[in-house]
């Protein structure tokens, strides 16, 4: 039965003969490993990925049709290498990063837990301590440490604000002067 040509072997699978796709996909696993070796994708092991090359016969049989004038190897490798780029695609687009970083809420219960999207950015609560802690730390400071504070922050953003004010005074003198 495996003298049988592709054209003969896509007929009878189609009339219902599930043996031919398996003898289909045996002719076709040497070129099935080649294509695995071209493409790395992440979360993808062989066996997936020959998975995939299964899936992609699969279709290709079902959707082949010998009018066209293609031979069904040319059909196949284009359809396989349009899969594999899709996946690719899928595995890497930047909109997608967050389904591959799921995890599950029994994991967030543990109090060790420290998951993949973990940075140490505040949560809420604790922006809120952090202001109770620093309203009494203030309280603390000596008058010159006060003063010192006073002078670093609230008098040098008086200066840049006249300064700004004055610079827009001097961009709308020149903008007039071009204009005349």
């Amino acid at each position: 039965m495996s003298l049988l040509s592709e054209k003969e072997m896509i007929m009878r699978y189609k009339l219902g003969d599930e043996d031919c796709l398996e003898m289909l996909i045996q002719r076709y696993m040497p070129y099935f490993q080649s294509s695995i070796k071209r493409y790395r994708i992440k979360g993808y092991d062989v066996d997936d990925m020959l998975q995939e090359c299964r899936l992609v016969m699969l279709c290709t049989i079902q959707k082949f049709d010998e009018t066209y004038n293609v031979c069904f190897f040319t059909y196949l490798n284009r359809l396989l290498h349009n899969h594999f780029c899709r996946l690719l695609r899928n595995t890497t687009t930047q909109k997608r990063c967050g389904e591959k970083q799921c995890v599950s809420y029994d994991a967030f219960e543990m109090d060790n837990y420290v998951g993949k999207g973990y940075s140490q950015s505040l949560n809420p609560l604790d922006v809120l301590l952090v202001r109770e802690q620093f309203d009494c730390a203030y309280d603390t400071l000596t008058k010159k440490e006060k003063e010192a504070i006073y002078q670093k922050y609230y008098v040098n953003k008086e200066k840049k604000g006249r300064n700004h004010h004055l610079y827009r005074g001097k961009k709308k003198i020149k903008d007039a002067i071009r204009c005349l």
